[in-house]
């Protein structure tokens, strides 16, 4: 009986474990954990590395502590950012991909999102939205979005025929010249979770484990890595 229930317990483990592995928030997470202790110099050659930005930091990770930063309700359903990386000079978002999809309103959601940064803390010289997703999505990835040229977003604005939360569509309408100069100045770029694992490999080869700071950002990218090849959504699971 004893020897059952353990067998059951095990078996309900390995399934929990299993399920979470297909979830993107617990991704999500781990990302976020990883890239808000890494030092700007990860964030610079990983990040910023698809935009050809450079920039030394230092770095700022923000997650929810953006509802105080732009003065945000509480209750206010606004948007969650997978990530923003906020230094005196750039403005960077990233939104994470599984198997969720992508739409034209989640590039004008970021958009504002970096221009509330703006209003707030000083115009960037770098603005970007990075998109990281599934090998067989890059293809096709800007034609769900509804985006026929990356560099010309511009045109988002002139018809929005999607539904934003109310907040961005008073701030659409309050600041529509900071808004039209964001779409202008923002790049977008797309790289896959397979881009992202290489980037990441070889940073890691180049790190010197004699240095005791090194060691613990050899195992911090050990442990992101590790729920990266584990999860069945990223199209690197065996």
């Amino acid at each position: 009986m004893v020897g059952q229930t353990l067998y059951s317990r095990k078996v309900q483990s390995d399934h929990n474990e299993a399920w979470l592995h297909t979830q993107e928030e617990i991704l999500n997470h781990f990302f976020d954990l990883t890239f808000a202790i890494a030092p700007d110099d990860l964030v610079e050659r990983i990040l910023l590395k698809p935009f050809e930005f450079i920039d030394l930091g230092h770095f700022e990770s923000l997650g929810r502590e953006v509802r105080d930063r732009y003065n945000w309700g509480y209750n206010e359903n606004v948007t969650q950012q997978d990530g923003l990386f906020v230094s005196n000079k750039t403005a960077l978002a990233v939104e994470l991909k599984l198997g969720s999809k992508s739409s034209r309103s989640q590039i004008i959601k970021y958009a504002a999102l970096l221009a509330w940064e703006e209003r707030t803390n000083g115009t960037k010289d770098q603005l970007g939205l990075l998109y990281i997703v599934p090998e067989n999505a890059r293809m096709d990835h800007w034609k769900k979005c509804g985006v026929a040229d990356p560099d010309n977003i511009r045109f988002l604005l002139e018809n929005v025929d999607f539904i934003l939360p109310p907040k961005i569509s008073a701030f659409l309408a309050e600041e529509p010249q900071l808004i039209r100069s964001v779409c202008d100045r923002m790049k977008l770029e797309v790289i896959t979770w397979h881009d992202l694992r290489f980037s990441l490999e070889t940073y890691r080869q180049q790190l010197n484990l004699q240095h005791r700071g090194d060691q613990t950002l050899d195992k911090l990218i050990a442990g992101f890595l590790d729920q990266l090849s584990k999860h069945q959504e990223t199209g690197l699971k065996s």
